[in-house]
């Protein structure tokens, strides 16, 4: 069977920013760090921690995280469009209140106390639980995620990342894509496989409003018991 050819992935979403919380020039990021456990019916346990420093008086930050966008591949030679979707949930910010919204195809944190005002270093540890569906693509499975966000608004100084996996797979099969949206930089990520983990880190800064995405190629069969 001839390899499909996946041309673009990609979550489309905007973002609008209130004016109460941390804005871009309230903070520096100087670490974000991500682990990913990855589970057989495709899904996966996501713990962030964020190493930051606030430079100005704020009450906290706003995380926004995708669930929703659009899906773009080649299939028997004809571009092809399908709808992408995941739920997001068992969400755990311990030590801070925390509020969660929705606003264009994305669940939206609002982490911190309005009453309270941060200063200076801070960390923030953030873990969901992310469920995506059935594809509905008998060629092949794909594991997709935004790594780091591209919606951050400030620049990340450094970021490591470890990506437990339910089974083997092919190296050759793993991209780490960073850049903003609509731009892709395979440069910017050194990463190896021992086992079943992919480990990691960025090489240079990443300026504000870019991003890494991963992804993988698997054979077809490698989810189990996904949810339609």
């Amino acid at each position: 069977m001839k390899r499909p050819i996946i041309i673009i992935c990609s979550i489309v979403f905007l973002l609008a920013m209130a004016t109460c919380f941390a804005s871009g020039a309230a903070f520096v990021t100087e670490r974000y760090d991500v682990s990913m456990d990855v589970q057989r019916d495709n899904s996966w346990t996501v713990t962030e921690t964020i190493t930051m420093n606030f430079t100005e008086y704020s009450h906290g930050i706003y995380r926004y995280i995708p669930y929703a966008g659009y899906i773009y591949y080649e299939k028997n030679g004809e571009a092809v469009q399908q709808a992408y979707k995941v739920k997001i949930s068992d969400i755990k910010i311990p030590g801070y209140k925390y509020e969660t919204s929705y606003e264009n195809n994305s669940l939206v944190l609002k982490i911190g106390d309005p009453d309270q005002y941060v200063y200076g270093p801070m960390t923030y540890t953030i873990s969901y639980q992310v469920t995506a569906y059935d594809d509905r693509i008998d060629a092949f499975d794909q594991l997709y995620w935004g790594l780091l966000p591209t919606e951050w608004n400030t620049s990340i100084d450094n970021a490591r990342f470890t990506i437990t996996m339910p089974d083997t797979f092919m190296e050759s099969e793993v991209e780490f894509l960073t850049g903003v949206y609509g731009r892709t930089d395979t440069s910017a990520v050194e990463w190896s496989v021992s086992d079943n983990v992919i480990s990691g880190e960025i090489n240079r800064p990443l300026a504000q409003g870019e991003g890494v995405t991963l992804r993988v190629l698997l054979p077809e069969g490698y989810f189990t018991e996904e949810k339609t």
